[in-house]
C-alpha cells in the first residue's frame, strides 16, 4: 500500500510580520475614522489642526509715494502765554518767522482706516482734538495714532450743534470738564488744550475751560475742505499762501487720505516743515502781569486771490436743520402700527 506523502512542516511566521500587519490595519482604521469623526463635531466647534503655525501677517496695499516733509526742530526760546486771568488764552497762530506749520485734526467721528497707515508712513506730529464720546467707541484706533506721534486734546463730550457760544455755564462746564475726565480715562493723561466746536466761544467758554484744567484754546486759520486747502475762505495758491506759524485743520472723514495728501502737497510745495505744537505750547507761562486774555493775532495775510472755497459749514448747518425738522415732524405725526 502506498503511503500518503508526509505533510510538509508549517512555516512559522516571524514576530515582526505581525507587528507590520497590525500597524497597517491601524492606519486603515485611522483613515476611515478621521473623516467620520469630523462629521460628529458639535456645531461651532473648531477643527483641530495638528500644525501650530502662526496665522499669516496682515498686509496693506502699498501707498503711493507721499510728499517728503521735514520735521521742524524745537524752538530756541519759549512762547510765553499770559494765563494770569480767569480765562485761558486763545492761540490762533504760533508767533514765528520760520517756515513752520502745525497739523491738527478734529472730531474722530469716522475712524478712517487709512489714517494709521499714513501716520506710520510719514511720522509727522498731529494734534487730535477728539470728541470724548466718539473716542471712547474706538480707543485702540486713536491709541495707534498716538503711538506714531499724535497727541490727543479736548473737543467737548458731544460737540454740541452750533458750538458753545451763548450756552449756559452748566452746559459748558459739563461739556469741557467731562471731556477732560473721559479722555484721561481712555489715554491716561489729562488734556491741556481744547478746541471749541465750530471755533465759536465766549467768555464763559474760556473761563470754564480754565476751571476744568485746560491751559489754552487752540484755533486755526487754514483747513482742508473736500480735498481743497482753504485759507480765509479762498483756495490755497500763489496769491493765498501758507504763513509761518499757521495752524492747519482737517477732519476724520471718508476722504481722509485725499485730504491728508492735499495738506502734505501744499506744505511741500511751499517749502515748509511741520512742527510739534507741544514744543511751543508746553513752555513756561508768562509772568502774571499784563492784559488778558493773550490772543496771538495772525499776521496780515497777503492779498487773497483765487476761487472761493466751498462753504461746508453752511452746508452742514442746512443738513442738520433739515434733519432736525424731519425728526420733529416724525415725532409729531400719529404713530401707525404695521400689520403682519
Amino acid at each position: 500500500m502506498t503511503q500518503p506523502p508526509a505533510a510538509s512542516p508549517r512555516r512559522k511566521m516571524r514576530p515582526g510580520w505581525w507587528v507590520a500587519i497590525a500597524a497597517a490595519l491601524a492606519a486603515v482604521v485611522l483613515v476611515v475614522a478621521v473623516p467620520l469623526t469630523s462629521h460628529l463635531r458639535h456645531p461651532g466647534e473648531a477643527a483641530q489642526t495638528p500644525s501650530a503655525e502662526p496665522p499669516p501677517a496682515v498686509t496693506y496695499p502699498a501707498l503711493a509715494p507721499l510728499p517728503t516733509i521735514p520735521l521742524a526742530a524745537p524752538p530756541p526760546a519759549a512762547i510765553r502765554l499770559n494765563d494770569s486771568g480767569p480765562e485761558v488764552p486763545v492761540v490762533t497762530r504760533i508767533p514765528t518767522d520760520k517756515k513752520i506749520v502745525f497739523i491738527t485734526m478734529d472730531d474722530g467721528t469716522f475712524p478712517n482706516p487709512a489714517a494709521p497707515r499714513l501716520f506710520a508712513a510719514t511720522k509727522l506730529p498731529a494734534t487730535l482734538f477728539l470728541i470724548s464720546k466718539t473716542a471712547a467707541k474706538t480707543p485702540l484706533y486713536f491709541k495707534s495714532l498716538v503711538a506714531d506721534g499724535a497727541r490727543v486734546e479736548g473737543h467737548t463730550v458731544n460737540h454740541p450743534y452750533g458750538g458753545l457760544k451763548g450756552r449756559s455755564e452748566k452746559v459748558q462746564h459739563s461739556e469741557l470738564c467731562n471731556s477732560a475726565v473721559q479722555l484721561k480715562q481712555i489715554f491716561g493723561s489729562t488734556p491741556k488744550w481744547f478746541r471749541p466746536p465750530y471755533g465759536t466761544y465766549d467768555q464763559t467758554t474760556l473761563r470754564t475751560a480754565k476751571q476744568c484744567g485746560y491751559q489754552v484754546s487752540v484755533m486755526w486759520e487754514a483747513s482742508v475742505i473736500d480735498g481743497v486747502l482753504c485759507i480765509a475762505q479762498h483756495q490755497f495758491g500763489a496769491g493765498n499762501p501758507l504763513q509761518p506759524g499757521m495752524i492747519l485743520l482737517m477732519h476724520f472723514t471718508q476722504n481722509f487720505e485725499h485730504d491728508y495728501r492735499t495738506l502734505l502737497a501744499a506744505i511741500q510745495q511751499s517749502g515748509y516743515s511741520v512742527g510739534r505744537l507741544s514744543d511751543y505750547l508746553d513752555q513756561t507761562r508768562a509772568p502774571k502781569t499784563g492784559p488778558h486774555p493773550s490772543l496771538v493775532v495772525p499776521k496780515p495775510v497777503t492779498p487773497i486771490s483765487g476761487p472761493l472755497c466751498p462753504d461746508v459749514a453752511a452746508a452742514q448747518a442746512s443738513q442738520s436743520a433739515a434733519a432736525a425738522a424731519a425728526a420733529a415732524q416724525a415725532h409729531a405725526s400719529p404713530t401707525t402700527t404695521a400689520k403682519d
